[in-house]
């Protein structure tokens, strides 16, 4: 009996269309355009190599060191380099397919023909040079048996932009992972169909289903177990077409982080139900209520403005310990970039207990409900 009830609420749940829409829609449709609009930031390099002419006259060691660091940095993508003869480059230069002219004689010299971002990052390439060349030059002069030394330190690095895991951290990941936390957050719905089809007072479907000669709560239990199978297949739907269809990096933590949207998923059910169960307004005042809530909590954990978390952390801190988008989007982002799970642990407590205390407020309130007359 109890699988029986279990399946054709499962069925009922998936063919109610509105619902299904924004639930395991519209999450896929709204990565997309991220996708469109941040794809080409989701990328490890930041920059395409800057295109440019190297015209050497001459032999000397000084030409001869010029070539090397800029073939280093042609290894490295930085620049994308054309070793030619002057009138050659020129030309490049006319037809723009260079950014600049890098011309050694007697002197080191830039050619540009036009302002922008390649043209500043030939000149700092330039100028570095410059000023590296003039140190190992009084070096050379002052302290010659230091010159080996010396070398060594400037090809070492001292600093990196890395993350604790060690690995390269994309701001725009944030974007995506607080889109998976709306996913879950929007599970509400399905717990909103869920209280409303067990109470009388509010749909002809619940007045039938509350004078049935089954157990109350067995109908809940079935209900609960029908909608969070929907919920966490269309999550797991999602994580598969973000992380193999897009590319979005979530770690390498893979039980962890369905884990934690399956927690998500049950707190947006949790929260439906006693949204639900609190009140006597319509289904449609609640669904209203219910996205005006989540998208306010979805904004706060950087669906629209990646940065506001970083404000609400620095002014207001207290926010991001109880927004579950923030709670569930930020769990997303430790696992994918720090080494120690403290942040996460805390994440997933205040997000469990949240969904424990509202999951057993609701349940309580639609098991206590009873009717004069239906």
């Amino acid at each position: 009996m109890f699988w029986t009830h279990y399946r054709l609420r499962l069925k009922s749940i998936v063919v109610n269309r509105s619902t299904f829409f924004w639930c395991a829609i519209f999450p896929f449709i709204l990565s997309t355009l991220f996708y469109i609009s941040f794809g080409s930031s989701l990328s490890d390099k930041s920059f395409p190599p800057v295109p440019a002419a190297v015209v050497i006259q001459g032999e000397g060691e000084g030409k001869t060191a010029l070539l090397s660091f800029l073939k280093e940095l042609e290894r490295q993508e930085v620049l994308k380099l054309t070793v030619t003869g002057a009138e050659e480059a020129s030309a490049l230069l006319e037809e723009e397919r260079i950014a600049g002219i890098i011309e050694y004689y007697d002197a080191l010299q830039l050619i540009l023909r036009s302002s922008g971002i390649e043209q500043s990052i030939l000149k700092s390439v330039l100028d570095s040079y410059q000023r590296k060349s003039a140190l190992f030059a009084d070096i050379a002069r002052e302290n010659p048996a230091g010159l080996e030394a010396a070398a060594g330190m400037s090809a070492a690095v001292f600093a990196e932009d890395t993350t604790l895991s060690g690995r390269p951290a994309n701001s725009s990941l944030q974007f995506f992972y607080a889109l998976v936390a709306m996913s879950c957050m929007y599970a509400s719905f399905y717990g909103l169909v869920m209280s409303a089809d067990l109470q009388g007072n509010l749909s002809p479907l619940a007045v039938r289903r509350t004078l049935a000669p089954v157990k109350r709560w067995k109908m809940i239990c079935g209900d609960y177990l029908a909608v969070l199978t929907v919920a966490v297949a269309v999550l797991l739907l999602l994580f598969a077409y973000l992380a193999f269809g897009l590319g979005i990096d979530f770690g390498s933590h893979v039980f962890l982080t369905v884990f934690t949207g399956i927690v998500g998923c049950m707190f947006g059910i949790a929260f439906g139900i006693l949204l639900g169960s609190s009140n006597r307004q319509s289904l449609s005042a609640k669904i209203g209520i219910s996205v005006s809530i989540c998208m306010s909590c979805c904004f706060l954990a950087g669906q629209m403005i990646n940065l506001i978390p970083v404000l609400i952390e620095k002014y207001v801190p207290v926010i991001n310990r109880i927004n579950p988008a923030q709670l569930i989007a930020n769990s997303f982002y430790c696992l994918a970039f720090y080494d120690d799970y403290t942040r996460y642990t805390l994440n997933i407590v205040t997000l469990a207990v949240l969904t424990i205390a509202m999951g057993c407020a609701g349940i309580l309130l639609m098991r206590r409900k009873k009717y004069a007359s239906i």
